[in-house]
């Protein structure tokens, strides 16, 4: 039997299609904060558009299609997504059509070009990318199970070498 490996990518993102309006919920988050940093975290995560729904739905249409090819592939399809708003948009479209739970990682956004450049001297702090909290993902997803992936305490945990360990081969 062929294993398959399947790998969607985040759906398109509000920024990409229309930046101005990104600018302005971004302006409009922060027009009264003085923290760069903070606006920076959160200007460089934007959510999914709607069409980025229909997409994602479309994602979901297609696992779908490929379990039902092969029936015991479902007993195999685990969901992962980083923290990142657009990534969770996606993989909770996904997860509500395969009715299955999501993971979620720190670990999986670590080559993400703004993670990478807030974690940069150049904007002063190592390692501080904000990424959305465990609550703040779940009340984005509130018709299926999250498990966080970064908690020690968690049977689902996976310490974060492994996911630098990886972008390292």
């Amino acid at each position: 039997m062929m294993e398959k490996l399947i790998v969607v990518r985040h759906s398109e993102r509000l920024d990409e299609v229309d930046q101005r309006q990104w600018n302005k919920i971004v302006e409009k988050k922060f027009a009264h904060s003085h923290d760069s940093h903070a606006r920076f975290c959160f200007g460089s995560d934007p959510p999914i558009t709607s069409n980025g729904v229909v997409l994602s739905r479309d994602a979901a249409a297609t696992v779908l299609e490929i379990i039902k090819a092969n029936p015991s592939a479902e007993k195999r399809v685990v969901l992962y997504s980083s923290k990142l708003l657009r990534c969770v948009q996606t993989c909770y479209e996904i997860a509500t059509q395969l009715k299955l739970p999501m993971h979620v990682s720190t670990g999986l956004a670590l080559t993400a070009a703004a993670v990478e450049s807030c974690v940069s001297a150049k904007h002063g702090r190592s390692n501080s990318f904000n990424f959305l909290s465990l609550e703040e993902i779940q009340a984005h997803c509130p018709r299926t199970t999250v498990h966080c992936c970064d908690d020690e305490n968690s049977s689902h945990y996976i310490p974060m070498n492994h996911w630098r360990d990886a972008m390292n081969a």
